[in-house]
């Protein structure tokens, strides 16, 4: 969200001398920042896949159903990480029930 500005801020603090040095850790960050979120998405999808199927299972020859339900189950976690650390998947499908989602006052 912020990193324009705060790239421009490591940047300008660099000192002339050192701005492609500062420029290539800045670029690795970013990399290895992609790196970790696509590992921790892979895996998520992986384990949810293998929660829906029952048993471990190629991720190619998954079944429609069960890779639509563990897709559903990464967007319900990733949304309601916004709103907060409460959230456990520790029920039979993988959301709350009704009785445990308030209305918005």
């Amino acid at each position: 969200m912020f990193g324009t500005a705060n790239i421009r801020n490591l940047m300008s603090a660099a000192p002339r001398t050192r701005l492609g040095i500062a420029s290539d850790i800045i670029n690795m960050v970013r990399t290895i920042s992609t790196l970790l979120g696509t590992l921790a998405t892979g895996t998520s999808l992986t384990l949810r896949l293998q929660y829906h199927h029952g048993s471990r299972v190629d991720p190619s020859l998954v079944p429609p159903a069960d890779f639509v339900q563990s897709m559903q189950d990464l967007f319900f976690v990733c949304g309601d990480h916004a709103r907060g650390p409460d959230l456990h998947l520790t029920g039979t499908e993988g959301h709350r029930s009704e009785a445990e989602i308030q209305p918005e006052a």
